[in-house]
């Protein structure tokens, strides 16, 4: 009786601390498009730098491009890792490789990112993925995760911090919800629901945000104040048979606010980041 009594006030105790203002919401990704969230972890052997995989592999797992044999996000990672280096990267490139087999850039300004050295991907080569990828360049962009989120997209975040030595580290979490309260003022973000494949823990994890000059900044991640969002991409679902036809045909009705990293200026500016582990 004591130990469920203490097992009730911990609860309690820990409810309060993590919730938020009075009158905040929450949205969850999965509570509207199905399934839960989803969390690759690294081994800390081969993958300690592919983060980006990680997150890619949960997002290609929850919204179902994964295959027979690949079909869990852990498996999805596994891959990741045999087939690519151990550097950092985007999403984004391990998708488009996943879908038809299209490699990263090359060359000098890329020789810190990752890159394929063992052939495979080429999953979807019938798929066109400029029509499920979509990035958010809004002046707001935790605006393109309430958006990306509520269209049904799996979406992971790049967040970043200086590097003392120079450049930035740079690290990617998957996703799954947002905190969210409404006022006299308009909508204000209180927090995101994620996972981390550098945690060393299975879960979804709540962590506060604050703007600041146009950038959220993640609250007491891995005890800093320092990492700020500034990659919001997002992979659409495998459409409803029904939508198959049009899908194939490149036809479907594409949300206004949908941005693209496709463009070899921004393919420039991703190029300069040093995206090392945190």
């Amino acid at each position: 009786m004591r130990r469920k009594l203490a097992l009730l006030l911990l609860a309690v105790v820990l409810s309060a601390a993590s919730s938020g203002p009075a009158g905040a919401s929450t949205y969850f990704v999965y509570d509207q498009w199905g399934g839960t969230w989803h969390d690759a972890n690294k081994s800390w052997e081969n993958d300690t730098l592919m983060c980006w995989a990680a997150a890619a592999s949960n997002i290609l797992d929850w919204t179902r491009w994964d295959t027979a044999a690949l079909n869990n996000e852990t498996l999805v990672f596994q891959y990741f890792v045999a087939h690519w280096t151990n550097q950092g990267s985007l999403p984004y490139l391990g998708w488009n490789w996943w879908f038809d087999g299209s490699l990263p850039p090359s060359g000098p300004i890329w020789s810190k990112w990752s890159q394929v050295d063992v052939a495979g991907g080429n999953f979807w080569p019938g798929a066109n993925f400029d029509d499920v990828y979509y990035r958010g360049m809004s002046a707001n962009l935790l605006s393109d995760v309430e958006n990306f989120l509520h269209s049904g997209y799996g979406v992971t975040l790049g967040i970043y911090r200086p590097n003392p030595s120079g450049g930035l580290y740079g690290h990617a979490l998957t996703c799954w919800g947002y905190e969210y309260t409404d006022g006299p003022a308009g909508r204000q973000y209180n927090g995101i629901y994620v996972t981390d494949s550098d945690d060393r823990q299975t879960g979804e994890y709540f962590y506060a945000v604050s703007e600041s000059n146009g950038q959220w900044y993640l609250q007491n991640y891995f005890g800093s104040n320092a990492w700020y969002i500034d990659e919001v991409e997002a992979l659409a679902r495998v459409p409803l048979p029904g939508s198959l036809l049009l899908f194939a045909s490149g036809l479907l009705v594409l949300a206004a606010w949908r941005r693209r990293a496709r463009s070899a200026g921004l393919a420039a500016a991703d190029s300069s980041r040093h995206l090392s582990s945190k």
